[in-house]
């Protein structure tokens, strides 16, 4: 009792390590990693990124609830009623980060002196 055991274990598609490992003795898994699956194994993972920072490189633009509410319905908002990153006028043309706290709303683009979504990713609610 109180035995702590380590192992790595090859299985094919559908076996439940769980279930084996309950079935060795009165034991439980207190963690479970998978390696591999098919072709790919562990050493060629990456790190996911969110939505936010994959589109790092965009000028964001911070909208209150009401804004994103609106963009998540996917209706334009007057560039003048939001604060534009320095040195962007409400005419410059461009692709923007609409941000709503942690959250990335939408993917906009300033057309004269709107901002229109082009891709919303977070519905209204």
């Amino acid at each position: 009792a109180g035995q702590e055991v380590t192992f790595e274990v090859e299985v094919s598609s559908g076996t439940y390590v769980r279930t084996l490992i309950e079935t060795l003795d009165d034991a439980y898994c207190s963690a479970l990693r998978r390696t591999a699956v098919g072709p790919l194994d562990i050493s060629r993972a990456g790190t996911v990124l969110t939505p936010l920072e994959a589109l790092s490189f965009l000028p964001r633009v911070e909208l209150d609830e009401a804004q994103a509410r609106a963009i998540g319905y996917g209706q334009k908002l007057d560039a003048g009623m939001v604060s534009l990153p320095s040195g962007i006028q409400p005419g410059s043309p461009g692709s923007f980060a609409l941000v709503h706290g942690d959250n990335l709303i939408a993917v906009a683009r300033l057309e004269e002196s709107v901002l229109r979504p082009e891709v919303v990713l977070v519905p209204s609610s």
